[in-house]
């Protein structure tokens, strides 16, 4: 990347004579169009970013962060891991890595928030456990890795509802990116060991055209890019959870959102959080059912070839939109 006219430029060419993968280029290219590179961290938080690095890189093992993280994300075996069963964790070496994505997330998430001003006053309760909520989310999702590879089930299950929040939220706004980003990992992790990655549940509109072209875009984007499970359900179908949005990670934390948020921000104000292993188990197995009449849409290494087509031009999806919302023997009968 060059800096030119104060913005950066992601030279994708040359990151891949460079031997980056495709993935990573096209995640550089998309933060780059979403204006990332463009927020200026504090001073304070350089400096104190740079004292964890200095931290974490003196205790480095022989193996770095970056290649396992780019390994598992690849479905690759770390070098030191060849001929192993990766479903044992000590051998995968995933709660280091775990370990070493928090430390490193921990010390910059609620700045990395502030810079999208996306926290705007804190002066209220729910302001501070939102922004409590910013820093601790993604760093459950990780810490999720231990419960997977230990139980053999999802590291995280989401039942991530339309009615209540907008698809295009993942993309504009830090904090939503940055529990995708930690989702995605503790899914490489899990997957690798021959788990079931994170499975995503979502609720529909009750009607195509209340999504807009950024909505169908941006979901659009999101299925092509994922590394989850995902299946689609219509809103007639979600019984207790029309009005509801429900994350549960690991063995005992419960999420759930039930009013409408117009904007992210206020998404994170309306969480609630529970703390009960029965709860988690409910819910997990409420979600499971739910897939039972949804639409699979992908597993966590491609979109079903039936639907790739689809995602190929926003009026194709537009129009599948409606075929999943208003056809329930097309939601039904493809079946995982």
């Amino acid at each position: 990347m060059s800096k030119q006219k104060a913005k950066w430029h992601v030279h994708a060419d040359e990151l891949r004579k460079l031997g980056f993968s495709q993935k990573l280029i096209a995640e550089a290219v998309r933060s780059e169009e979403l204006g990332l590179f463009e927020l200026e961290p504090s001073d304070d938080l350089v400096e104190r970013t740079v004292a964890r690095c200095a931290q974490l890189y003196s205790d480095v093992r022989p193996e770095s962060a970056v290649e396992s993280a780019e390994n598992l994300a690849e479905g690759r075996k770390p070098a030191s891991c060849e001929g192993a069963d990766l479903s044992a964790a000590n051998l995968i070496d995933a709660s280091w890595l775990v370990d070493f994505a928090m430390a490193r997330m921990s010390a910059t998430q609620v700045e990395t928030a502030q810079l999208n001003r996306i926290c705007g006053p804190a002066e209220d309760d729910r302001g501070l456990l939102a922004m409590n909520l910013v820093e601790t989310l993604p760093l459950l999702c990780l810490g999720a890795a231990r419960f997977a590879l230990h139980s053999k089930q999802r590291p995280v299950m989401l039942v991530e509802n339309h009615n209540l929040i907008g698809p295009s939220w993942w993309y504009r706004d830090v904090a939503f990116q940055s529990m995708r980003v930690a989702c995605r990992l503790v899914s490489s992790i899990a997957v690798s060991a021959g788990i079931p990655p994170v499975g995503i549940v979502i609720v529909l509109r009750p009607s195509a055209a209340e999504y807009n072209i950024e909505d169908v875009r941006a979901l659009a984007d999101l299925v092509r890019t994922s590394s989850f499970d995902i299946w689609w359900l219509p809103y007639r179908l979600a019984g207790s959870y029309r009005d509801r949005d429900v994350m549960v990670i690991g063995d005992e934390n419960v999420f759930s959102m039930a009013e409408r948020a117009q904007d992210a921000w206020g998404a994170f104000c309306n969480v609630h959080r529970e703390r009960s292993t029965l709860l988690a188990h409910e819910e997990r197995a409420a979600i499971e059912i739910l897939t039972g009449c949804a639409t699979p849409i992908r597993t966590c290494e491609h979109i079903y070839p039936r639907l790739q087509h689809t995602f190929e031009k926003p009026e194709r999806l537009k129009g599948f939109l409606e075929d999943v919302i208003t056809n329930r023997e097309e939601s039904t009968t493809h079946r995982r």
